[in-house]
């Protein structure tokens, strides 16, 4: 995703300019080590001080995951010349990423990530309580603390995160329409309320680890397969699908009834526009 990004913003900077790439700022300095540990090195050396943070590229849940500060910490990562050929043929090194860490994170009760797979290993872990809020309560919250008009920006900034970063993607990626993919976004603020896409997942888990998040993981199933409507009972028209909303359809797409009513609802059911209706299933049987 990340060298699709990188490819993508070239690409809008020379055809269109800078104030169209600057909507591309989304996305902390990453590198793919070991490949590109000579570019990251560079950077890592007009960026004195700054943490970085390491992830293999193959595992999830927080697996394999550390910081650091010293190009010591990362040697087995290191690709030049300098390597004996014992070094070189010995174990061959995982890839990983090395990002830009976010040092100044948007904080809610002095915490700012909420990660199961990790947190569940904690003595005092609580499963029933958890710790994951919905959309909807997260912008009531943002909302109460910074006023409509900025929440309505940042959540426009995300919209703008997801069509550009499938738009990166859009030569490379599986373009065939019987084929349909489900993808999780993992997205940072910063105390500026800016929006930073930390990664995409192509397999986002869906266990549930409470009783609100198996509904809504249950809705979510649900969402997807409507979405899909294997049934034909979409009319092509709609703007939102349950819980989806269309944001792109060759082009982008404005919800004129988009507004705060929309997520005072913890569940986003009276908002599915289906074609089938009584009549239609009168119709239907009238026909047979």
């Amino acid at each position: 995703m990340v060298k699709n990004l990188k490819r993508y913003r070239k690409g809008i900077e020379k055809e269109e300019g800078r104030e169209e790439v600057s909507k591309c700022d989304f996305f902390p300095c990453t590198f793919s080590l070991p490949s590109e540990y000579h570019l990251f090195v560079e950077k890592f050396k007009r960026s004195p001080g700054s943490t970085w943070i390491m992830k293999p590229v193959a595992k999830s849940q927080g697996k394999g995951i550390f910081l650091f500060k010293k190009l010591k910490d990362i040697m087995d990562w290191k690709k030049d010349g300098s390597r004996s050929e014992e070094q070189k043929d010995a174990a061959q090194v995982e890839s990983y990423v090395a990002q830009q860490y976010i040092e100044n994170p948007y904080l809610i009760n002095d915490m700012h990530l909420t990660n199961v797979a990790v947190q569940k290993t904690a003595p005092d872990y609580d499963p029933e309580k958890g710790c994951k809020w919905q959309v909807q309560q997260l912008r009531r919250y943002l909302t109460a603390k910074h006023g409509r008009e900025k929440i309505q920006s940042l959540f426009t900034d995300i919209d703008n995160i997801f069509v550009r970063s499938l738009q990166s993607v859009q030569k490379v990626i599986i373009n065939d329409k019987h084929c349909f993919e489900l993808y999780g976004y993992d997205i940072l603020l910063d105390e500026n309320l800016k929006p930073w896409l930390i990664e995409v997942n192509a397999s986002p888990s869906l266990a549930a680890t409470s009783k609100e998040d198996y509904e809504l993981k249950c809705r979510l199933l649900e969402d997807t397969l409507n979405v899909v409507d294997m049934e034909g009972r979409l009319s092509g028209k709609e703007k939102r699908v349950g819980g989806y909303d269309l944001m792109w359809n060759d082009g982008p797409v404005y919800r004129e009834d988009l507004n705060l009513e929309n997520y005072t609802s913890p569940f986003l059911t009276a908002n599915t526009h289906l074609v089938s209706s009584l009549s239609d299933t009168q119709s239907s049987q009238l026909d047979v």
